[in-house]
């Protein structure tokens, strides 16, 4: 079973309307699920949603540990 670490990370808008990426956790992902652990919580969005992303990480770590 072949096992992925992602960050979780969430869009904010700043000033002048950029976007800023925050990492609030982490996802591992398995071949039939994805666990996700988080060190904050999301905040909605102007519509009530809270979204969330997965990304490569640069160093994954879970590959270090086997």
């Amino acid at each position: 079973e072949e096992r992925r670490m992602k960050d979780v990370i969430v869009a904010r808008k700043g000033k002048e309307g950029r976007t800023y990426w925050r990492t609030i956790g982490v996802a591992f992902v398995n071949d039939d699920n994805i666990r996700i652990n988080l060190d904050a919580l999301p905040m909605p969005d102007e519509n009530g949603q809270c979204s969330m992303f997965l990304k490569e990480r640069k160093n994954d770590v879970s590959q270090e540990n086997e």
